[in-house]
């Protein structure tokens, strides 16, 4: 019966709707789009494994496909929300208030990571995640189960 149950639950997560911007059956990411993936995973994971690193790329695609989110790349990182606890705006990723990049190889590396694991292959280990946390942060008390866990 759980077998049933899970393979259901997945069977529903794959016709979840989708925007049209990025989706599962595509392999092709525009270059501004590309790089805006690529600036959010150097500063959201430069000091972490590169799996963790693909798994941030993936919460970020997800959020594109997600209708809970804008349809692009760029439109979901610089993202414009409110934050009821500091009643005030903010961006969804901090990072983009200033984008400066300091470890031009690091950079590098993750741009030619997103090159060759991402586009090329969509296979998402964060099981459609929409948020990440990293030390403190619970996915279970704060997201539920479309949150990866980091560490």
């Amino acid at each position: 019966m759980k077998t049933v149950t899970a393979g259901l639950l997945v069977g529903l997560l794959l016709f979840m709707p989708i925007n049209s911007a990025f989706s599962k059956s595509e392999n092709f990411i525009p270059e501004d789009e590309k790089k805006c993936l690529v600036d959010t995973v150097y500063h959201e994971g430069r000091g972490v494994s590169e799996n963790e690193q693909i798994a941030i790329a993936h919460v970020v695609l997800n959020r594109v496909r997600s209708k809970k989110f804008p349809d692009t790349i760029c439109k979901t990182v610089y993202q414009v929300t409110t934050d009821k606890r500091r009643k005030k705006k903010v961006r969804q990723f901090s990072w983009t208030h200033s984008n400066v990049i300091r470890e031009k190889q690091t950079y590098e590396k993750i741009r030619i990571m997103i090159e060759q694991k991402i586009v090329p292959n969509v296979n998402d280990p964060t099981t459609n995640a929409l948020f990440f946390s990293k030390g403190k942060g619970s996915c279970s008390t704060r997201h539920g189960k479309f949150c990866h866990n980091f560490r």
